[in-house]
């Protein structure tokens, strides 16, 4: 379950760079996040001070006695998806996607751990018709993750080429 997730977007000359923060509840190792881009990404993990000093930034200064508020490669046969990457980025196991299919995607997700369920075929329809890519991850279930429990962890960065800016908010509903 993820209960909340932060973003920070970076737009300039035809790149994104898209930062999103989650914050998840359960075990480690059945927590998978599936991210839609719109052209191959590249993949790593960013500092979490960057949310940290924006909530500083942010923060509503409450005067005494107010009440202010605080705001693998190739082609895989007969699938109907292309496993673009497959890497370790931090705590994360990524993979880099692109579908042919809805039903197809769902069933690479589930066989390979990235829980996802059949109800949200309809919502990456449109990102498949649209030529988009899909950041798969989970939590590695290797040294780099091991002691991790539920709560937020470290910050992902997906840069990509993109004519305007985008934020994937449909798949969150999922």
């Amino acid at each position: 379950y993820q209960p909340s997730q932060k973003a920070v977007i970076f737009f300039a000359d035809g790149r994104e760079d898209l930062i999103l923060s989650v914050r998840y509840e359960g075990n480690a190792d059945e927590f998978a996040w599936v991210i839609p881009v719109p052209a191959r990404p590249s993949v790593e993990v960013a500092d979490p001070q960057l949310f940290w000093e924006l909530a500083d930034l942010t923060r509503v200064h409450v005067v005494s006695g107010s009440r202010g508020f605080a705001p693998g490669m190739g082609s895989l046969e007969g699938t109907g998806v292309d496993v673009l990457e497959e890497k370790i980025v931090g705590p994360y196991d990524v993979a880099i996607l692109s579908a042919g299919d809805p039903a197809s995607l769902t069933d690479w997700l589930n066989s390979n751990g990235y829980s996802f369920p059949e109800s949200g075929e309809k919502i990456i329809e449109e990102y498949i018709r649209n030529g988009w890519y899909f950041v798969a991850s989970k939590i590695s279930t290797g040294k780099e993750a091991s002691g991790l429990a539920e709560g937020t962890i470290e910050p992902l960065l997906l840069s990509f080429k993109t004519d305007r800016i985008v934020y994937p908010l449909r798949i969150t509903s999922v």
